[in-house]
């Protein structure tokens, strides 16, 4: 997938490498881009709420999958 035109309930509508349209059907979609961690208001929501569980990028960066295990874990630890 080289750039994804729309997104619908069950589908990808995305150009691929060779210009082509195509659609992907997916039971879920994760949106994920590369940023980096804004600590300052993550201090600021610490102070208000100190169980506060930290994922993603904003832990440390990483690719998606390691993201989704953090929050995995952090589901885990909260049940």
């Amino acid at each position: 997938m080289n750039r994804i035109l729309s997104i619908f309930t069950i589908k990808v509508y995305a150009v691929d490498k060779d210009g082509a349209e195509r659609a992907y059907e997916a039971d879920k979609i994760y949106y994920a881009l590369g940023v980096r961690a804004n600590t300052e208001e993550l201090h600021e929501l610490m102070t208000v709420c100190p169980r506060t569980n930290i994922v993603g990028d904003c832990k440390r960066p990483a690719r998606i999958l390691q993201a989704m295990r953090d929050g995995m874990f952090v589901a885990m630890d909260i049940i």
